[in-house]
């Protein structure tokens, strides 16, 4: 699927709420928590791959990639309706 993927949220609850939802309907189980004294982030792992949410590390506010796309893999059109 992909090795790596980092987004970076204004909203980290939100986001993991929403990610849950979506990943949660395609099979992975919730963020896992990853705090430290630098960062809060949510790390969800596929076995091959890690799904990240952040917070940006340099205190500035997340803005959306331009062009940016995310793909996931459905193995069915039911987990896509989800």
């Amino acid at each position: 699927m992909f090795s790596l993927v980092m987004v970076g949220t204004n909203d980290l609850e939100k986001a993991k709420r929403f990610y849950d939802a979506v990943l949660g309907a395609l099979g992975y189980t919730e963020g896992l928590n990853d705090d430290n004294d630098k960062r809060r982030r949510y790390v969800y792992d596929a076995n091959t791959a890690l799904f990240i949410i952040t917070q940006p590390l340099n205190g500035e506010l997340a803005i959306p990639a331009n062009g940016g796309t995310i793909g996931f893999t459905c193995q069915l059109t039911g987990q896509v309706d989800r």
